[in-house]
């Protein structure tokens, strides 16, 4: 490997890890925007969906401003949509500007991450670069939970929110800055109409069996994520967690994602894969339900919890390694794991804005009972698309 291969692996695993961390720190701190905005504690989850449905729209969009301009422009640009972002967001003192802000920051970073996707199979020196890279990017948004949301929940309690997000937001424009002047020769373009550019996303829609793939793994994302998205409510309503406790819980899911992501590879060589999707799909079911209430004590939920965590992440990486067997005939592989990304996120940002509606008209513990039916669904359309295509192939 190159310097200049373990210049981009630091600047994009570092990029994607704070914009997860200003991400996701809105959840542990929703007493702190509630008390700042003055909206009630529900409506703050909109700065959720509105950053995430941002993204998910960037990502759409990144392939085909890729076919139209440079990486290194690309960046540049978004850069400074960032930049926008992030200065509305901590000067801004009304709420509905600080969601626009939200999504400009989330929009803007869906095009840097299209972009080192496309450096971490196009731009690295190697196989062995190209790996590390891979790695890197999977790994930075559950560090990012991880590390990065409890640490900005400590410092916005401890020195104040604009202070704490100012320091994550400067970090992610000058990683992304340090990752864009990594990339010394820009490629040669064909000419691509807008059209064309979708035509791979058409083709991918067409294919047999999609909707019950990306359905599954849309309502999936509203449960799993949307614990995420609705933790700091749920910690704050039955346990009634200050912002900094809410924030160290954190540090403990996203453990658990680090080590499933982890382990999964190796648990799907070690055992039949029938038995890993089957175990990892009722056991989240199970463990989803006994946060209905809760009847445990705190140490006891966040075990659960973590539990929950550790069996999707298993069960959607069983997913992603077999889109090759459920979509045999679609060449371009990498637009259906586009397109997993895609739909997980667009859950999320449906998710975040239902529970702003529903939570005050439900109640919390009706909406934790309505994703885990969601999160029953999706495992049953899952289960019914992998016994079709892919248990009969495993066994054979």
């Amino acid at each position: 490997m190159t310097p200049n291969d373990y210049i981009k692996i630091l600047a994009g695993f570092l990029t994607i890890l704070l914009f997860a961390t200003l991400d996701n720190a809105i959840s542990p701190l929703v007493s702190v925007f509630r008390d700042y905005y003055q909206v009630p504690l529900e409506s703050t989850l909109i700065l959720i969906s509105a950053c995430t449905l941002g993204f998910a729209v960037g990502l759409f969009l990144g392939p085909a401003a890729l076919s139209s301009f440079s990486p290194k422009a690309l960046i540049g640009t978004a850069l400074i949509g960032v930049t926008l972002g992030l200065l509305l967001f901590v000067t801004s003192g009304d709420f509905y500007p600080a969601v626009f802000s939200r999504a400009l920051l989330g929009f803007s970073v869906g095009f840097i991450s299209c972009t080192i996707w496309w450096v971490t199979y196009h731009a690295m020196s190697g196989k062995t670069a190209q790996h590390v890279m891979l790695t890197g990017v999977m790994t930075a948004r559950p560090l990012g939970i991880a590390l990065g949301v409890p640490a900005a929940g400590i410092l916005s309690t401890s020195i104040g929110w604009k202070t704490a997000f100012t320091i994550f937001g400067v970090g992610l424009i000058a990683f992304a800055s340090l990752l864009r002047s990594s990339i010394i020769n820009n490629p040669e373009r064909q000419s691509t109409s807008f059209y064309e550019s979708f035509a791979e996303y058409k083709r991918a829609c067409s294919q047999p069996f999609f909707m019950g793939y990306y359905g599954s793994i849309f309502l999936n994302s509203m449960a799993y994520l949307g614990l995420y998205g609705m933790g700091g409510i749920w910690f704050l309503t039955f346990f009634q967690l200050p912002a900094d406790q809410i924030s160290e819980t954190f540090l403990f899911l996203g453990i658990a994602e680090v080590g499933a992501t982890f382990l999964a590879p190796i648990i799907l060589r070690l055992f039949p894969y029938p038995l890993v999707f089957g175990t990892s799909g009722v056991g989240a079911i199970f463990l989803y339900a006994l946060l209905i209430g809760p009847s445990f004590p705190l140490s006891t939920s966040v075990a659960i919890m973590m539990a929950f965590i550790a069996c999707t992440r298993i069960w959607i990486f069983s997913n992603a390694s077999h889109i090759p067997t459920i979509f045999p005939s679609h060449k371009n592989k990498g637009t259906m794991g586009t397109l997993m990304t895609l739909f997980a996120w667009l859950g999320f940002a449906a998710v975040s804005w239902l529970q702003s509606v529903l939570i005050p008209i439900w109640g919390l513990n009706n909406v934790v009972i309505g994703q885990t039916v969601l999160l029953a669904v999706s495992i049953f359309w899952s289960f019914l698309v992998h016994r079709t295509l892919v248990f009969h192939a495993e066994s054979a």
